[in-house]
């Protein structure tokens, strides 16, 4: 099974005479700027690898929007260039192959576990595992002062604070829009950056790569004045001409930090963890940029408005949403999987 434009390839060739006693094969076929369901493809991966480990899995991870591969020379997204036609090279190296060793019946194809888009680099790399087993667990800390630090700075009991206003939240957009825009992972991030209500921590300028791999997880201590709140979560790669690529962001909703099914309301002002995983990224920063980490209350219309009350949102009031001062407190973290950057 795979995921992309092959009709023509079905109606071009016999196949189905080969197709007795092939071993079960799946490609999954998924972009690190699908808005829409780059989790589920992460998910089937998984599961696969888990469930059927008999079957022959693979993954393809491009620089692409939903379904883009099929759609466009994947290219570019917004101002993001790859410098290559990236769905071309798909096609012709990795999915006609794949057909051909699993439909035409030649199963002497040797191919990887995982083909990945390496952003930043703009380079393809395979590897025998995803997330890769090479890659050293590491924690950059939300450190005072907005900036990212390697140690968690013991004995600091300082906070960052925030006033988070359901009537006025913090757009997903530089510019308005009732819409999600697929391509909004590639828009600049500085507009948010001027806001007060969102709190940014800032690495120092990068003198060698550093090159992320797999998922990123936010481990935050936080607390509100509320019973209930968003903690969103962004990584940027800030370039050395101001731009803010967004690498990966996501959102934990306070009262489902333990679970999806037994909501929660937090304890107004009492520090507590939310511990969240976001989908995976293959990214290098390069010398001369630097990350930073941004967390905020909100991320409209692209999520929609908490009340910051302990509320079935669906069923809210108007009455039910209320202002509430939000904060990360120190020892708040995000754990990243790093790797050496190969040639």
């Amino acid at each position: 099974m795979a995921h992309g434009n092959y009709d023509e390839f079905w109606q071009a060739r016999n196949i189905l005479p080969h197709l007795v006693n092939v071993k079960p094969a799946v490609l999954t076929v998924g972009g690190f700027y699908d808005a829409n369901n780059y989790y589920g493809a992460l998910k089937v991966f998984e599961a696969i690898s888990k469930q059927s480990p008999a079957t022959d899995n693979a993954i393809v991870i491009g620089p692409w929007t939903h379904g883009q591969w099929a759609r466009d020379s994947g290219r570019a997204i917004d101002k993001l260039d790859f410098g290559a036609n990236t769905s071309k090279y798909y096609h012709e190296a990795i999915l006609q192959p794949f057909f051909e060793a699993h439909l035409r019946g030649n199963g002497r194809w040797q191919h990887p576990k995982a083909w990945v888009f390496e952003t930043g680099t703009n380079t393809w790399r395979t590897f025998d595992a995803w997330p890769p087993t090479q890659a050293a667990t590491r924690s950059i800390y939300l450190a005072a002062g907005g900036k990212l630090e390697a140690s968690a700075g013991e004995g600091d009991k300082s906070a960052e604070s925030w006033v988070s206003d359901p009537a006025n939240p913090v757009p997903f957009l530089g510019g308005k829009t009732t819409d999600m825009n697929p391509d909004y992972m590639a828009q600049d991030q500085r507009f948010a950056a001027a806001r007060p209500d969102v709190i940014s921590y800032q690495g120092d300028v990068l003198q060698s790569p550093l090159t992320i791999a797999g998922p990123v997880r936010p481990e935050l201590v936080v607390s509100t004045s509320g019973t209930d709140g968003d903690w969103v979560v962004k990584v940027i790669d800030v370039h050395p001409d101001g731009f803010q690529e967004l690498v990966r962001g996501d959102v934990m909703r306070a009262k489902f930090r333990k679970s999806m099914e037994h909501p929660e309301a937090m304890v107004p002002d009492q520090p507590t963890t939310l511990t969240f995983d976001m989908p995976d990224v293959y990214h290098t920063f390069l010398p001369g940029h630097r990350m930073l980490v941004q967390v905020q209350g909100s991320w409209f219309p692209l999520v929609d408005r908490n009340p910051q009350t302990f509320v079935d949102i669906y069923k809210a009031r108007p009455e039910d949403f209320r202002v509430a001062t939000q904060k990360v407190h120190r020892g708040s973290r995000i754990v990243v999987k790093t790797m050496e950057l190969t040639p």
